[in-house]
């Protein structure tokens, strides 16, 4: 009985969730760091930004749910569950497959499990993930820094979960 009285309403997780998305997502940790890659600095073909733009967008959303999920020690917490529901229902309106929304945690560590596999930066990780956009194999100077950068995302997001799963 007393455990009802000082939980947080559904609704506070759901806004909290969805701030976060806005911090973490929409403006991710990189981008005021003026040595962030993008598209550009990669040297993505400009046919190619609306593509990668999607995957980059996925590629934050699998961060930021597997970040809660971390913070939270692998658990199914209030805040979890708010997460999941506000990329469901993202995932939803870009019309994304129900398979994929019905399987988030898979296919959210699938996209992001060799990123954070090993302590070291993970070069096999960042050419998979921008193997799409350099069919021949000729990844750039960038490979390395595109990794560090996501790794280093990831961390951020983390840690931000961390302060609220206390």
């Amino acid at each position: 009985m007393f455990g009802k009285l000082f939980r947080k309403p559904r609704a506070d997780f759901d806004e909290l969730a969805s701030n976060l998305y806005q911090v973490l997502v929409e403006e991710p940790p990189s981008s005021g760091d003026p040595d962030a890659l993008g598209p550009s600095e990669l040297e993505i073909e400009p046919a190619q930004f609306i593509e990668f733009s999607q995957k980059r967008t996925f590629l934050l959303e699998a961060m930021f749910f597997c970040a809660a999920i971390t913070a939270a020690g692998g658990g199914k917490t209030p805040l979890v569950s708010s997460v999941q529901k506000l990329l469901e229902g993202k995932w939803r309106v870009r019309g994304m497959r129900s398979e994929v929304i019905t399987s988030m945690h898979d296919a959210c560590w699938d996209e992001i499990e060799l990123l954070l596999s090993s302590d070291v930066v993970p070069v096999s990780w960042s050419k998979k993930w921008l193997a799409v956009f350099y069919p021949d194999g000729d990844f750039g100077p960038h490979l390395y820094s595109w990794a560090r950068q996501c790794h280093q995302e990831f961390t951020a997001m983390k840690s931000m979960f961390d302060d609220y799963s206390k």
